[in-house]
């Protein structure tokens, strides 16, 4: 199996004999073969790369792994893994990452930048990603409402025209968390309403007049904050100054849907369903383009992976559309 997988993933495995069982080795073999399947698919030649290029994995190439892996295709049919399954394939990566950055053969562990994915939950596969009337008045609460509990309050009224930026990215751009905490200020032009996004591959992604006026406001705050060392690019940043992180990016955007629906929610939307949400009304607005006549259900309701590439081009373009 180690021969569907690049010459230094030996390395991995040789040093784990006798560590792992022999179950556990099998497990990590099988998840890394889908991951570097899955370089393949999008055009990487898995086979010839080296450590040297393992540093050109970025975070959000591995997040739309995970997202690739919410789905697999049997017998013809689409069926959903369960979040332990995604789960550990986040935790075979990590380690597959930490073990080359600790021996000093990488300069860092892009996994270390998402979330670990919870067991007890669908994850990239929610059902009910959250209506147009949901976002619509998360946005409004964000931009105007206020939080509940003193420390709270206080601290929204430093960060409102961040976090009202940031979501206006995530629900009318559908920028996924860690694409947004790699933009850096160089990254956005606001003449040409466009923004240079480091992803799976860098793209320009266009937006309306709404989300510039928004990105515009807390761009004139940013550049008047003196940035922690190693953050003076960064385009959004932490109450302390440093580049902000996905996990404090999940959890803003959780605090204020939280807030805002308390009990009235099914469930607790995270920022990565609120991009569900974007790409599920560019299915249900634009059932031609994908081929379909009629988009019915989630994204999840079908195998996203067939056109997914193309729903990335049409991303960049759908954002000039959205008016808050």
């Amino acid at each position: 199996m180690q021969n569907c997988m690049p010459e230094f993933a030996r390395r991995f495995f040789r040093d784990n004999i006798g560590v792992m069982a022999a179950g556990s080795m099998e497990g990590y073999a099988n998840d890394l073969v889908a991951f570097f399947g899955y370089l393949d698919s999008i055009g990487k030649d898995s086979m010839s790369m080296t450590l040297f290029d393992l540093n050109h994995i970025s975070s959000s190439l591995i997040e739309d792994f995970l997202d690739y892996s919410s789905t697999r295709i049997v017998k013809g049919e689409v069926k959903k893994r369960s979040g332990a399954a995604i789960a550990r394939r986040y935790s075979v990566l990590s380690s597959f990452f930490e073990y080359y950055y600790r021996k000093g053969l990488i300069t860092s562990n892009p996994v270390t930048k998402l979330s670990r994915p919870g067991e007890n939950r669908k994850y990239y596969a929610v059902k009910n990603a959250p209506g147009i009337d949901i976002t619509a008045r998360l946005l409004e609460f964000v931009a105007t409402g206020t939080l509940p509990g003193k420390h709270a309050a206080a601290l929204q009224w430093q960060t409102r025209t961040r976090d009202t930026a940031i979501l206006m990215l995530i629900i009318g751009a559908g920028l996924k968390p860690s694409e947004i905490i790699e933009i850096n200020i160089d990254d956005i032009d606001l003449k040409e309403n466009s923004i240079l996004v480091h992803g799976r591959t860098i793209r320009t992604v266009f937006i309306s007049e709404p989300i510039a006026k928004a990105v515009s406001a807390y761009m004139s705050e940013r550049l008047s904050v003196i940035s922690f060392k190693g953050s003076d690019h960064a385009m959004f940043l932490s109450v302390k100054g440093t580049r902000l992180s996905v996990r404090s990016l999940q959890y803003m955007v959780q605090k204020y849907t939280t807030a805002l629906l308390g009990n009235e929610a099914e469930k607790i939307y995270t920022a990565h369903d609120y991009v569900k949400s974007f790409r599920n009304n560019i299915f249900d607005n634009c059932p031609s383009r994908t081929g379909y006549s009629r988009i019915t259900g989630t994204t999840e309701d079908y195998d996203f992976r067939l056109y997914k590439g193309y729903i990335e081009e049409y991303e960049r373009y759908k954002a000039r559309d959205f008016k808050s």
